[in-house]
């Protein structure tokens, strides 16, 4: 029952935290929106920041489903790499009010959950991409290092530059991401990646929807 409880205060909190921001959203509008008392809320929660960090584990987990499956599905650790960028580059803007807002008013949660993670995912990116290059898979000429250096470049902006509209600054440079991972590939590759794409079609746009849904 206390798991139930937790859940639907999560579930709350994130709907209200991705339409009003961290800052406008009170634990008393949020206890108000679940018809509870303040006291409950407190019970399950300390405060509004331990809530934040709660709605953005269960944000992570879910969209971690999402790429376990295209791991699966997919396996080739190249293609699967182009598959989750092509899916952050669509939807994944609620999970980018997040991130706008953990930097802005949390930078300690933002470093744990983004900053520390971005070190790990550079280095499983470079190895992807030196496997990829190994295979033959990548265009003559490809400097892995030099490209993985320019995507982290642009990933790294997100984290510190203070942009006003952060949320599709972030949506914009995952679709950047995702238009100069391609054209890493060469002709067989992007030829082997758009056969996917068709037979993946249904099941692409349901993760999609999936993760529009986790944001919203």
């Amino acid at each position: 029952m206390k798991e139930n409880n937790q859940e639907k205060i999560i579930a709350t909190a994130l709907k209200m935290f991705n339409s009003r921001g961290y800052r406008a959203t009170t634990m008393d509008d949020i206890a108000a929106s679940l018809h509870i008392s303040k006291r409950t809320l407190y019970e399950t929660f300390n405060n509004k920041e331990q809530l934040f960090e709660a709605c953005l584990k269960d944000v992570q987990h879910a969209i971690g489903e999402i790429h376990h499956k295209i791991h699966v599905d997919i396996k080739e650790p190249l293609l699967t790499t182009l598959f989750i960028a092509k899916v952050n580059s669509i939807s994944n803007l609620g999970y980018n009010r997040l991130i706008k807002d953990a930097k802005l008013y949390l930078p300690q949660m933002h470093d744990k959950y983004f900053k520390i993670h971005s070190v790990q995912l550079r280095q499983k990116v470079e190895q992807t991409m030196q496997d990829a290059l190994q295979k033959g898979l990548l265009r003559e000429g490809v400097e892995v290092k030099t490209a993985v250096d320019f995507m982290c470049t642009l990933v790294q902006q997100c984290c510190v530059n203070e942009i006003e509209d952060t949320e599709n600054y972030i949506s914009q440079t995952n679709e950047i991401l995702f238009t100069y991972m391609r054209g890493m590939l060469n002709l067989a590759t992007i030829q082997q990646f758009e056969n996917l794409e068709a037979e993946y079609g249904n099941p692409l746009k349901s993760l999609q929807e999936q993760q529009t849904t986790i944001n919203s």
